[in-house]
């Protein structure tokens, strides 16, 4: 009678399943806390800005673009080459440099205070015809 051969000793370099699980967990969850932290540049640094502006100035009778933006959670917001338009195409105001004394995380915790907008350098078009201006 030969002996039991005996059973197969546990390879110590797998993880355990539930280790795995939990690596996995946290793998994912340093991934999202990356991605969330890398968005507002993102944003600022694609065509994802043109939609946001468009979103933010959707009341606006006419185009606000902007030539660039930096945001970040905790530094300010600063808005480069601001151009507002009337509807007929005609520009009303240009702007070089917009700058929001608040961060994003700011305005996300209290929408209703702006903080400081310095705006530096504006430039306002005027055009009078027929008794109205198109500001």
């Amino acid at each position: 009678m030969t002996p039991d051969p005996a059973p197969p000793e546990p390879n110590p370099a797998a993880p355990a399943p539930r280790r795995r699980w939990r690596r996995r967990l946290l793998g994912f969850v340093v991934l999202l806390a990356a991605a969330v932290w890398v968005a507002p540049t993102l944003v600022a640094k694609t065509v994802l800005r043109d939609r946001v502006v468009a979103a933010a100035t959707a009341d606006v009778r006419g185009t606000v673009t902007v030539g660039g933006l930096s945001a970040g959670w905790l530094s300010a917001i600063e808005l480069r080459d601001v151009v507002v338009t009337d509807a007929r195409g005609r520009t009303l105001v240009t702007v070089p440099r917009v700058v929001a004394s608040k961060s994003l995380l700011g305005f996300l915790r209290d929408r209703s205070d702006l903080g400081e907008i310095d705006v530096h350098g504006p430039v306002v078009e005027g055009v009078s015809e027929g008794g109205s201006t198109n500001l």
